[in-house]
């Protein structure tokens, strides 16, 4: 036979495609084998594990000229599951992937027990910055036991103690819709706010039966904060140890809160203790995030940039032969018709 004349009869017998059923566990289609003739279409149902795709994904292949797809991507604003049509074109063996349009995002480099208790520490810091600022009886009380003192409370603590804890939450938050590594809260961390939590409980009951008053109850708040500001950056800098580097948590935040812990009104910091401690242990581990970014991780975070295009999902081999008369494949970059006799 000639070549033109082995199309002609290819083109009358089916194809048989294979999909594979799980791509990175994000990727599911509805079927694995999938018999098509030349020029038919089958439209196939692609699911996926997550409510929305982190990137737009793109449906490619190596060879134009053995299949088609319908649609070629699938978009962030669209919803699984989808429906991709397939045509046949005509015989070969090609590849089939799933790329993405830039980076994917991700909160893999950031430590969720680092978040988790910054949110408890900024929430209890509110609450002691707005009791003494704006209750009077705990203002009363405060400048009972510091007659010549100043409330050490300004406006400007308020502000940002409530903006960096609604702006914590958040963060928080991303760690429910964006991939994270499978990290959870490790024990440490959870028996820590267990109990935190059980401190404040008991500490807000003894106010009302007259054990204490609420300005000890703010400052136990604020203690509890300051014991947190302590060991919250503990994970992380662990994290980055283990990781060797620092790529995925933000050195901008770092230099932002250096920046303004030297910017600090040191002239009331010494009558509050929460401001002297969050003032202090926030600067020292400033400067070591700093130097584990800029130092001793700092050719690997070059290294490891993480390139304008990324692979959401393995590439797919996607077999497509002939009836048992004709197979042909791809053997060393090229395609040649295999005759098999009966």
């Amino acid at each position: 036979y000639k070549w033109e004349e082995i199309i002609l009869i290819v083109k009358k017998k089916k194809i048989c495609l294979y999909f594979a059923g799980v791509i990175n566990g994000e990727i599911t289609f509805s079927i694995q084998d999938l018999e098509l003739l030349i020029n038919e279409t089958s439209t196939i149902v692609v699911g996926s594990t997550e409510p929305r795709l982190p990137v737009r994904v793109n449906v490619t292949s190596k060879h134009d000229d053995i299949l088609s797809f319908n649609p070629t991507f699938f978009d962030t604003n669209s919803s699984p599951p989808w429906n991709l049509v397939v045509r046949g074109l005509s015989p070969g063996h090609d590849i089939v992937s799933l790329t993405a349009d830039g980076q994917q995002i991700d909160v893999i480099g950031l430590n969720i027990d680092f978040v988790g208790l910054n949110l408890i520490g900024f929430v209890l810091y509110s609450v002691f910055n707005c009791g003494l600022y704006w209750i009077p009886s705990v203002e009363a009380e405060y400048f009972e036991k510091n007659p010549k003192g100043l409330n050490p409370v300004q406006l400007n603590d308020i502000v940002f103690s409530v903006h960096a804890a609604c702006v914590t939450l958040f963060t928080l938050s991303q760690f429910l819709i964006y991939e994270r590594g499978g990290q959870t809260l490790s024990l440490v961390a959870r028996i820590l706010m267990v109990v935190f939590a059980v401190i404040i409980i008991v500490s807000f009951i003894l106010p009302f039966v007259k054990v204490m008053g609420w300005l000890n109850f703010l400052y136990i708040c604020s203690y509890i904060k300051l014991a947190i500001t302590l060991i919250k950056y503990i994970p992380q800098a662990v994290m980055n140890y283990k990781r060797k580097s620092t790529i995925g948590w933000s050195i901008g935040n770092v230099l932002l809160d250096f920046t303004g812990g030297m910017l600090n009104d040191w002239a009331s910091i010494f009558g509050d203790p929460t401001k002297f401690g969050l003032g202090l242990f926030s600067v020292l581990f400033d400067i070591f995030f700093m130097t584990q970014h800029y130092i001793l991780y700092r050719q690997v975070r070059l290294d490891e940039k993480k390139s304008s295009q990324r692979n959401v999902v393995e590439r797919l081999p996607s077999i497509v032969k002939l009836s048992p008369e004709l197979i042909v494949e791809e053997k060393n970059g090229s395609t040649s018709p295999l005759l098999l006799l009966p």
